[in-house]
């Protein structure tokens, strides 16, 4: 994970909706701990060990995965001055 962090390499995430490209900084250690503005992606070390495809608390139907995620800004808490 310590590589993956140091290089920030660009990621893709190809599914059979559609494709997203990443090109910017992971958020780690040379960007003080915080994601930047905009798309980003998490590697959830968790669900990897548990060979989970979703948080054991997302209500997705049995046979079913989860293909995206979207979390909008929040009107309250992601305010730009």
């Amino acid at each position: 994970m310590a590589a993956i962090l140091a290089a920030h390499p660009h990621r893709v995430a190809l599914s059979r909706i559609g494709r997203v490209e990443v090109w910017q900084k992971i958020g780690g250690p040379d960007t003080g701990g915080v994601s930047l503005v905009g798309p980003h992606t998490h590697v959830l070390q968790k669900l990897l060990r548990a060979r989970r495809r979703h948080l054991a608390n997302m209500p997705i139907p049995g046979g079913l995965v989860p293909v995206v995620g979207f979390h909008p800004a929040s009107p309250i808490m992601d305010r730009r001055s």
